[in-house]
C-alpha cells in the first residue's frame, strides 16, 4: 500500500457556508480532485459536537504527519 495525501483548499461562502476543495496526488502528480460542499455545525472546532461518531472525547483534529508524497518519484518503474 501507498501513502497519498490530500491538500485541501478551503472556501468560505458567508453565513456559515464553505466548499473543500481536495486534490489527491500520487508520485507528484494529481489525479483526482474533489468538491464538496458544507454547513458549519460548530461556532469553534475546540472540541468536538455531540454528533461526532468519534465521540466528544479527544482532539477534534488528527496529528499532523510529514510526506514527501508530493514530490516526483526520484525512480521510474519498468515493467517491459
Amino acid at each position: 500500500m501507498q501513502r497519498y495525501s490530500e491538500p485541501d483548499c478551503v472556501r468560505l461562502l458567508g453565513s456559515g457556508q464553505r466548499t473543500r476543495t481536495t486534490v489527491l496526488y500520487r508520485g507528484g502528480t494529481a489525479v483526482r480532485t474533489l468538491t464538496a460542499y458544507g454547513q458549519k455545525i460548530a461556532p469553534t472546532a475546540a472540541r468536538c459536537v455531540p454528533d461526532d461518531p468519534r465521540g466528544q472525547n479527544g482532539p477534534v483534529h488528527a496529528m499532523r504527519s510529514s510526506t514527501k508524497v508530493f514530490e516526483k518519484s526520484q525512480t521510474r518503474n519498468n515493467h517491459d
